[in-house]
């Protein structure tokens, strides 16, 4: 039972690292866009909307390949400790 709560724990922390850098960029440009709109006094929800989307998805294209590795070495990790997870090895 100790092997699912571990399991659970890096599955969790696994999806926390591989989304923080995305949100954490939607984040800043959220955050700098209402700054802009608030010192220019134009409040208009497509002025904050269009540079999140534009940002949000440089950073997973820029991330794409670091995302992936993460993800093959947690995937690689979990499916070889498999066999001894469930008593056949």
């Amino acid at each position: 039972m100790e092997w699912a709560i571990e399991l659970g724990q890096q599955t969790v922390w696994m999806a926390l690292l591989l989304s923080a850098p995305i949100l954490l960029a939607g984040l800043a440009i959220g955050l700098l866009c209402g700054v802009a709109q608030t010192l220019t006094q134009v409040h208009d929800p497509s002025l904050s909307l269009a540079p999140r989307i534009l940002g949000v998805g440089i950073v997973v294209l820029v991330g794409l390949p670091w995302l992936f590795e993460r993800l093959l070495d947690f995937s690689r990790d979990v499916l070889s400790q498999a066999p001894t997870l469930t008593g056949g090895g």
